[in-house]
């Protein structure tokens, strides 16, 4: 009896201390998962404090300068979102040159263009080819339009008459978490294979703030990783307005979490259209 109720008490050590092992792990995790977290965070407010009170100039000298913190090295490069046209910023005429680009005729992308501008703009006025809410009504039995900002992308398929087949072709290319930038032309190489324009040929929209000073009223895109001692890794995203003040050179528009993804090419068909176009 005593010998089984010495070997039953060692199992249950046994198991104890396996718990004890397994929650202290489990706390280590959590640990080290927070310190990541306030890594990011910690160098996203540098990051963003650097550029809106002028102690650098752009991202690209922001991301030549190193940073650690908590034993975590940091990085900033300008966000993907950065590198995209932001359908709540872009102009009709940068828009249009995009949709033409991918196919559509010259009236049609203007057109589009135009509805776009009327969907998020809180007037009813219409502009020339375009739509507000007595033409939704007449169409869609009553259905209003937005009559402000987009909440995704995925809303452009709401604004009335825009073709699905260039929605799937566009998508990869659009955001709503951009900067004040026109797109990278790189970007659209990566996508469709060329580029509709060339960053400083670009209609009615700024130069992205990766080669120029951040200014007051200028929103800015960037993308903080914070890698640490065993592999442990974490990405954010902050978009955020400067402001320009001293006590508050700046304000976040939004924060989240860089997923680790890849660029996505548009479907073949839209590679192929926009090189026939371009003969």
């Amino acid at each position: 009896m005593v010998l089984w109720t010495s070997i039953l008490l060692s199992m249950l050590l046994v198991g104890a201390l396996a718990t004890v092992r397994g929650e202290a792990r489990s706390a280590r995790a959590r640990a080290d998962s927070l310190k990541a977290d306030a890594s990011a965070r910690s160098g996203l407010d540098l990051a963003a404090w650097r550029l809106a009170t002028g102690e650098v100039q752009t991202i690209d000298e922001l991301a030549d300068m190193p940073i650690t913190l908590n034993g975590y090295e940091v990085s900033v490069a300008p966000s993907l979102d950065s590198r995209k046209i932001d359908i709540n910023l872009a102009d009709e005429r940068t828009l249009a040159v995009l949709f033409e680009f991918l196919g559509e005729e010259p009236a049609s992308a203007q057109k589009l263009a135009a509805r776009i501008a009327d969907w998020r703009d809180r007037d009813d006025l219409v502009r020339p080819n375009g739509a507000e809410r007595s033409d939704y009504a007449a169409a869609r039995n009553g259905e209003a339009i937005g009559n402000r900002y987009f909440h995704g992308v995925a809303e452009l398929k709401t604004v009335l008459g825009f073709p699905s087949e260039l929605y799937d072709c566009v998508r990869p290319a659009l955001t709503i978490m951009g900067d004040d930038g026109a797109g990278d032309p790189l970007l659209f190489q990566t996508i469709y294979g060329a580029a509709p324009f060339a960053n400083n040929e670009t209609p009615g929209v700024r130069l992205s703030t990766s080669g120029r000073a951040a200014r007051a009223g200028s929103r800015v895109s960037v993308t903080v990783t914070a890698d640490g001692p065993n592999g442990r890794k974490k990405s954010i995203t902050g978009l955020f307005r400067v402001i320009g003040g001293r006590q508050q050179p700046f304000e976040y528009i939004a924060v989240y979490t860089a997923l680790e993804r890849p660029l996505t090419p548009a479907p073949d068909e839209c590679r192929q259209e926009q090189s026939d176009n371009n003969g």
